[in-house]
């Protein structure tokens, strides 16, 4: 594969402040591609310094601190990399030694540089990244899909987690031909993460998870990457799916809706063109540094297609204020007597450290519901029936009942029954020499609506004016109370400690002692 290998460094030592942190890459040792297929490598790229502008670029044998790949450099031909993106493209060939072989090898050599800034062309630091490509032909009878990581998060995510508290994290891959399923998940890991074996995800038949578990020690504060690629029974090979966890530093997650001083609004029932919401998170909260960061809104009656969505990686309908991520449904029209739901992807709320801790993903059709007013459920129509001729009207009947068939015009059924007390009702008209009965039926119909909770800040503002006016009462009653009880105090006062009083009752004490 290579004769002569090399790999460097490079770091800038100048004493400055604040001192700068080099960025944080990695990538699976090896990454199997489809030969004939272009292949899309995306390399996890992140620097503690948020303002640093950082860039991929091949490795070269004249690179700022000397010969950075022996003989790999440019060992890639025809590919394509992406310095902002940090993203190789590739057309897979054989190498032409392999000619005779069905497989071939390349070793790849990146460098990943942080900047001052997009202007800048002098890197602060340069960090290596190699990696081997294996290109390979499916064999026969395989899917022409390779299998791919679904979730729980996007590829180079970042996940906010604690030291000495154990985190727990699903890798999903699906596979995309009947009959296929996953065999294995190549990883590359932090030490003392833990992966379970593979299982199928309950109620599907293409996808497949393994779930991951780790104990972050203290020493491995900081950037850790995780990436992992799936294979299926065929040796077909998906690409790698990376992602960045931070130890010691927790995301801004979504608070749980309540209904009582809740996180979130609006919640119960609301006007079809209801258009602001909002909902706290535990933390301050930042825009998303990448796209694919949804906030979605989804009818229960078609849960296969959001009605609503904006990608707050770049939406200016999000908007991140304190620990408040609010968003904007510009013209809203919901659907009257709707029920809906709202859904987030994996940080529609991010912290500003490192790579940005993401919100944790919330795929709960319960975890914030709001319903729409209908206007046109509520209708009135009266019902009035006139009693037969001669009826009884029993109330509260002291025997066994049995329905009475003829009176239940109404869908109630009446009953008849002997009690302690009757009303009889006799009817006839002037018109017939036969007592007739005049009946006139009207139905009464009232659907209710779910009844509005009202919430801890509406409350609050129902009960300004009466805490409003009680404050002033009392402030009527208290205030000559006080006037007096200053008054009283001030003449008790000047009679202990007035110094003419006290000078006046010593001369009359005087005055008194020498008449006896």
């Amino acid at each position: 594969v290579a004769d002569y290998w090399r790999v460097i460094t490079h770091i800038d030592l100048t004493q400055k402040y604040p001192i700068n942190s080099s960025p944080v890459t990695g990538s699976l040792p090896l990454i199997r591609v489809i030969e004939g297929q272009t292949a899309i490598i995306q390399i996890p790229a992140a620097d503690w310094d948020r303002t640093d502008d950082i860039r991929c670029r091949w490795a070269d044998s004249s690179g700022p601190a000397g010969d950075e790949c022996g003989d790999i450099c440019n060992n890639l031909p025809g590919a394509n990399l992406s310095s902002s993106e940090c993203t190789i493209t590739w057309n897979a060939v054989r190498r032409s030694v392999d000619a005779f072989f069905t497989t071939s090898t390349y070793v790849v050599a990146i460098m990943v540089e942080d900047f001052v800034n997009s202007a800048s062309t002098t890197p602060m630091s340069s960090v290596p990244l190699q990696m081997l490509i294996y290109t390979y032909q499916p064999a026969s009878g395989a899917c022409n899909d390779t299998p791919a990581v679904i979730g729980d998060r996007p590829n180079r995510a970042c996940i906010g987690v604690l030291p000495g508290v154990q985190h727990v994290e699903r890798i999903v891959a699906a596979v995309y031909c009947t009959g296929d399923y996953i065999t294995e998940f190549i990883t590359i890991s932090p030490l003392y993460m833990k992966k379970t074996a593979i299982a199928r995800v309950s109620g599907t038949t293409n996808q497949w998870y393994i779930t991951l578990t780790w104990t972050p020690t203290t020493d491995q504060r900081g950037p850790q990457v995780f990436c992992a690629a799936p294979i299926d029974q065929k040796k077909l090979t998906g690409s790698q799916h990376c992602v960045n966890f931070v130890v010691g530093y927790l995301p801004p997650n979504l608070i749980t809706p309540r209904l009582v001083q809740g996180s979130a609004s609006p919640l119960g029932t609301v006007f079809a063109n209801h258009s602001l919401f909002s909902i706290q998170a535990t933390g301050d909260v930042y825009r998303p540094s990448r796209n694919g960061t949804y906030i979605q809104i989804f009818n229960k009656a078609n849960p296969s297609t959001p009605e609503w969505q904006a990608d707050c990686g770049y939406s200016s309908d999000c908007i991140y204020s304190g620990q408040t991520v609010l968003f904007y449904v510009r013209n809203a029209n919901w659907t009257y007597g709707a029920n809906y739901y709202i859904l987030f992807s994996s940080g529609a709320a991010s912290g500003n450290i490192f790579c940005n801790p993401e919100s944790d993903p919330i795929t709960d059709t319960s975890f914030w519901n709001f319903n729409i007013w209908d206007p046109g459920v509520s209708s009135t129509t009266t019902t009035t029936t006139t009693p037969p001729t001669t009826g009884t009207v029993t109330t509260r009947p002291l025997g066994t009942t049995t329905p009475n068939a003829s009176l239940t015009t109404t869908g109630i059924i009446a009953t008849s029954a002997s009690t302690i007390q009757t009303t009889t009702v006799t009817t006839s008209t002037t018109t017939t020499t036969s007592p007739s009965t005049s009946v006139t039926t009207t139905t009464s119909t009232t659907t209710e609506t779910e009844m509005n909770v009202m919430s801890g800040k509406d409350f609050e503002e129902y009960c300004r004016q009466p805490v409003a006016i009680a404050t002033a009462v009392s402030m009527i009653v208290m205030v000559p109370i006080n006037i007096i009880g200053m008054f009283v105090v001030f003449i008790k006062l000047d009679k202990m400690f007035n110094p003419n009083r006290l000078a006046t009752n010593a001369r009359h004490k005087l005055f008194v002692s020498r008449l006896s």
